[in-house]
């Protein structure tokens, strides 16, 4: 794999391990406010069931999402393990985050968007589909 590839490899893992552990220090960030948000904007249209659920699930969804963005982020910067697997946990995650959010949050199409082809680029890489 290339420099270039592992460098957006680390760099993606140590985002994703940042905002895990940001999951469980609200003056970080406070995912309860943005799971209010997303219900709130959601509340007629088709995904409402999934916000009602992720908000009144928020003491065991929020952790959940925190751990597993810690756990897939560290496996992305220790390079072990199935790490082929832990993209694709991320590349779902932000599937179902841009779903959810983007109503309330109209940036996460891009932002997600942009991290998203970084996973496909470095799995490419990986996988030595890409060059």
């Amino acid at each position: 794999m290339s420099r270039a590839a592992q460098i957006l490899q680390r760099l993606i893992g140590a985002m994703f391990l940042v905002a895990g552990i940001s999951k469980f220090f609200p003056y970080l960030e406070d995912p309860y406010v943005v799971l209010i948000a997303a219900q709130r904007a959601n509340a007629d249209g088709p995904l409402a069931l999934l916000s009602d659920f992720a908000l009144t699930g928020a003491v065991w969804v929020i952790p959940l999402v925190g751990a597993v963005m810690i756990v897939t982020g560290a496996l992305q910067l220790a390079d072990r393990g199935p790490f082929i697997a832990a993209c694709l946990v991320q590349i779902a995650m932000m599937l179902m985050f841009v779903a959810m959010l983007r109503a309330a949050f109209p940036a996460i199409w891009l932002i997600d968007g942009v991290i998203a082809l970084g996973e496909l680029i470095v799995i490419g890489r990986r996988m030595g589909w890409l060059r």
